[in-house]
């Protein structure tokens, strides 16, 4: 798995591109604990070249938005491939992370929040 990080306007965007899997997503909860703990705690995770993500991904999504809820931001997906989008819809964490098509709409999403 690689990870490239970013800031656009107030917001960190976490590129992920490989497997999200138990072995790479100690990397992933490092990363998004880094970023967590910045004001505002508002960060895109873009999917785009994530091609499976297991279980312990899916947590680790799950612990960074609580975390960023925590520190006073909202964390959100952008472009899931189908596979990715699949076991999203099917784990019902679509309802749960707002999920955008694209970077842009992920981060304009987050204007007005602050």
């Amino acid at each position: 798995m690689d990870l490239n990080a970013y800031s656009a306007q107030d917001v960190t965007v976490l590129e992920v591109a490989g497997r999200v899997d138990s072995y790479s997503v100690p990397n992933l909860r490092a990363q998004l604990s880094k970023f967590v703990h910045r004001r505002p705690a508002n960060i895109v995770v873009d999917l785009t070249g994530v091609n499976f993500i297991d279980s312990s991904g899916l947590a680790a999504l799950v612990q960074g938005l609580r975390s960023c809820r925590e520190w006073g931001g909202n964390l959100c997906l952008s472009n899931p491939q189908r596979p990715v989008r699949m076991i999203l819809e099917l784990t019902r964490l679509d309802s749960a992370i707002d999920i955008f098509p694209n970077n842009s709409e992920a981060i304009a999403s987050f204007q007005g929040m602050n």
